[in-house]
Formats: C-alpha cells, structure tokens, sequence
C-alpha cells in the first residue's frame, strides 16, 4: 500500500530548509524597503509563489515581485525593477518575460525580482504580472492545511511524467494551475480520478465564463473571469495526465511521484531506419524562444521533406549549450522514378498536362489508369542528404536559427544511434514515466 505521507515528507522542505529560505527572503524584502526608502522610490516588495504559501518542494524557487504604484509609467517601472534587482542580487542576470526582471542562483536556489503594479482587481491591470500577487491572496485564501500537502504529491505527479511547468519547452501545468485543481477537486486523488476519465477537455468555471475558450484545458482564472489559466496546457500534456492517473490507479505505486522524470533509455538497436542529426550552437536566447524555433524546425523540416516524398516517421531535440534535432527516416534512398498523377481525363487542365510533362524527365507515360492520367517523372532528388541540403537553404527555420545555419553539423546514421543527448531523449520516451 502507498504510504502518500511519506511522500510528501521525502519531498518537502525540511525545518532546516524552511527556516532559511524564511530569513533569505526576509533579507531580501528588508533590502529592497531599504533601497526604496533611501532612493525615495514608491514601490513595496512581496513574496509570492509556492514559498509564500506553503506548498513548495525541496529547493523551490524565492519569488519577490516589487509593486508599483500605478503613477509610474511602464518603462519607469521596468528601469526602477532592474535598478532594484541588481541591488539585492549581486550577480543576477537579466531575464525577459513580458517585461524585464532580475534572477539569481547566488544564494544556492533560483531567486526571482520581479516588478509589477498595484491593482486591486484583474481589471485594473497594465501588465499580465500585475495579477500574480491576486493568486497568491486567492490560495491563501482558499487552500486548507491539508489541501497544501494535496498540491504537492499532484506537483510531484506531473513532474515525474515531464507536465510540470506553464514554459514553452515543457506546455504543461503551472503551479498556479495545480493549486486551482486542487480548490477545485479538493485532494490529489479526487483530482488524479476525475481527470482520468474525462472524454474530452478539462473545463473548471462557469459555462459562461468557458464557452469562449477552445484550449484542451479551460481553467477560468478566479482573479480574472476572462482569462484562461489552463492556456498553456497542450492536449500532450493533459493526455500523458490522464493516461498516468489511469495507470497509477490501477495499480498505486511511489514510483509516480518525483522531482523529474527519470530517463530509462530502451535498448539502442538497429531499428532498419536511417537517422539524420543536425546539430549547432544554441542562440543566446531564453528558452521561450529558443524552444517554439527548434520545434518548428522540425515541423518545417517534416513537412518539406514530405514534398521530396521522404517519410519521417519520428523525431526529438535536445536543446543545451548544444542544440541537436534528430530526424528518423523510413529510407533516405529513394527510387529514381516517382508517379506523377495528373488530372482527370474529363479535365480542361488535360492538355496543359501533357504539355507540360513532354521532356526528357518523363521516364514512362503519359498513360491512363482509372479514369486519370499519369506519367513516370525522373526522380532528380532521390537521396536525402541532396533533399535535406536543399530544403535547408530556402526554409524558414526562425529567425534566430536562421543565423546559424551555416553552422550547422549534418551527420548520417544507420544501425544505433551515437551517443548524444538527443539520442538518450529518443530512447528514453515513455509515458507514463
């Protein structure tokens, strides 16, 4: 039998942890009231996230946003944030969400500054952050002492399964949301049975309020009738959630509950496929950029070797100091002749066909087959590495990784794979985890 308790005890910050992060964080907001007295600048500093209320994991994030009042402008508050951010975080670096802010791992955990205003209510918001501090007051509010440990072994659950997390690599559950379906369904089990047999979306509000939204998950944002915070959530992500519950409800077990997937790569073998890795130097960009670029690399890839008629059947990155997209193809040799079908003969575009596939690339044909006509062309791009250099040169891969491609490292692989990180991120996929 699971003993749920003892998961959340192996996973939750222990008295010593606890009081630390409590005295850091008050530093932090006693330095930020001090250089705001002394600068004579308007603005209060507060915790927020999982450390301010009692449901975070071992080595959580600190997050302290710094409010404005509303009498400054945007760009005031921007510049005053950094200003602020670097205060306090001697070597903090600047990040970039919808405006800028300041993060460090100086203190021996990630340590966010980031600035926002003041608002009573989602309606008087200038900038999306703006709302954070109302989900706090919301799930401080509404999240029972119990229910606190329930957010956890659910954060714990979808982090072993790879769902954890609202960025742009992972389109998961943020913590926000996990503690919404936690006041929603009460408790990790409620929550884990009801999602499992769902047909169809998750939908949490009034159908007022949801009927607007198309997302797999429609979460309407209690602080804020006329947001969706399920937003982020992919239908892969809310499928690999109810596929886990199944499974962990059949046949409960501790192993579904961790800080991270745990990579158990399947045995490397000859799969009688051929591999194509590209691998090149990571733009100096964030990860919610750099991240939607790879994908829809390889969805532009896919999709233009299609029109060669070269089948990829799977594929996987990596995104490191490194980034490496591997590409798995049925064949990379293809025939030299491929069938072109033509139009209908009943067609006015018939004559313009034949017109147009009268040279020396017609191997056989014209001929008619079941009421169309057809001619066998010349396959000029039959091998991949042709086709694959081809697309690279005119293709739109984004606008950061346009400027690398010269950089790129095409390699070619029959049999196993080489050992990359990419190739361990191929073999180890598996969910549930």
């Amino acid at each position: 039998m699971i003993d749920l308790k003892r998961v959340i005890a192996e996973y939750s910050p222990d008295i010593k942890e606890t009081e630390s992060v409590k005295k850091l964080s008050d530093d932090l907001i006693n330095k930020i009231k001090e250089y705001c007295r002394l600068q004579n600048i308007n603005a209060e500093p507060l915790l927020v996230g999982s450390s301010s209320r009692g449901t975070s994991l071992r080595g959580a994030d600190i997050d302290i946003f710094i409010r404005f009042q509303r009498s400054y402008g945007i760009r005031e508050m921007e510049n005053l944030g950094l200003e602020i951010g670097h205060s306090v975080l001697r070597n903090g670096v600047e990040k970039y969400a919808e405006h800028p802010y300041v993060s460090s791992n100086e203190f021996g955990r990630k340590v966010d500054i980031v600035p926002c205003f003041i608002i009573n209510n989602a309606k008087e918001r200038l900038t999306a952050v703006d709302r954070t501090p109302l989900h706090s007051e919301y799930l401080k509010a509404n999240l029972t002492m119990q229910q606190k440990d329930e957010v956890k072994l659910l954060k714990l659950f979808m982090r072993k399964q790879g769902i954890y997390g609202s960025e742009l690599k992972t389109n998961g559950f943020s913590g926000y949301v996990t503690e919404l379906l936690i006041v929603n369904y009460g408790s990790f089990l409620s929550a884990i049975t009801h999602i499992s047999t769902l047909k169809g979306q998750l939908i949490i509000g009034e159908p007022e309020a949801t009927k607007k939204f198309v997302s797999p998950v429609i979460i309407i944002d209690p602080t804020d009738q006329q947001r969706n915070a399920g937003a982020a959530v992919s239908l892969t992500a809310l499928s690999i959630l109810k596929l886990s519950g199944k499974t962990f409800l059949r046949e409960p077990s501790d192993s579904y509950f961790g800080m991270a997937p745990v990579k158990n790569p399947s045995q490397n073998v000859d799969r009688g496929t051929t591999f194509y890795i590209i691998r090149f130097r990571r733009p100096e960009i964030v990860d919610d950029i750099i991240f939607p670029q790879v994908q829809k690399m390889i969805s532009t890839l896919t999709r233009a070797s299609k029109e060669y008629s070269f089948n990829i059947i799977n594929t996987e990155y990596s995104v490191d100091e490194e980034i490496q997209v591997l590409l798995e193809l049925e064949t990379d040799i293809l025939p030299s002749v491929k069938l072109h079908s033509g139009p209908p003969v009943e067609s006015d575009n018939v004559i313009p066909f034949l017109q147009k596939h009268s040279g020396n690339d017609v191997l056989r044909g014209p001929y008619v087959m079941d009421g169309r006509i057809f001619v066998e062309l010349r396959n000029t791009m039959n091998v991949y590495d042709n086709a694959l250099n081809k697309i690279l040169e005119t293709a739109d891969l984004g606008k950061h990784i346009n400027k690398v491609k010269q950089e790129f490292k095409i390699e070619r692989y029959k049999g196993k794979l080489p050992d990359l990180a990419v190739s361990t991120n191929f073999l180890s996929k598996r969910n549930p985890n």
